[in-house]
């Protein structure tokens, strides 16, 4: 019973678990963990980065505009905190994805570009030869 019990107590780190296949790519749980990215554990992110990055996660796939993410993380250098964090470590700099333009949003991808299928392929019935007739 007791050895039952000191399982149950356990507390479990994200690297004590599997990765699962079609979970979040992007956890970062409270801001003294470690994020993980795709499964694997980074470097804990300061304050400003950790609100950062949850007001991305939080915005979901839509992503914010660079107001929003500054209102959002309450940070008004938002994006050049963004910046940082993509530079310091290339899994991050696979998730995150800019605006590119004006306009566009920022956000933290979901799926892997590298899982995602393939379109498929559309087929065209093979040219016909006319004649005159």
């Amino acid at each position: 019973m007791k050895i039952a019990l000191e399982r149950l107590s356990h507390k479990y780190s994200p690297t004590d678990l599997e990765p699962i296949a079609d979970g979040p790519r992007v956890v970062i749980g409270n801001p003294s963990d470690n994020p993980t990215i795709d499964g694997k554990e980074v470097k804990r992110l300061t304050l400003p980065q950790f609100n950062v990055i949850r007001a991305l996660l939080n915005a979901g796939e839509r992503g914010l505009s660079k107001d929003n993410l500054a209102n959002k993380s309450s940070h008004g250098d938002a994006v050049r905190i963004l910046k940082r964090i993509a530079e310091s470590d290339p899994a991050w700099k696979e998730v995150i994805q800019f605006a590119g333009k004006p306009g566009g949003g920022y956000r933290i991808l979901v799926e892997s570009r590298r899982n995602l299928p393939k379109p498929p392929q559309v087929s065209r019935p093979a040219p016909t030869k006319r004649t005159k007739g």
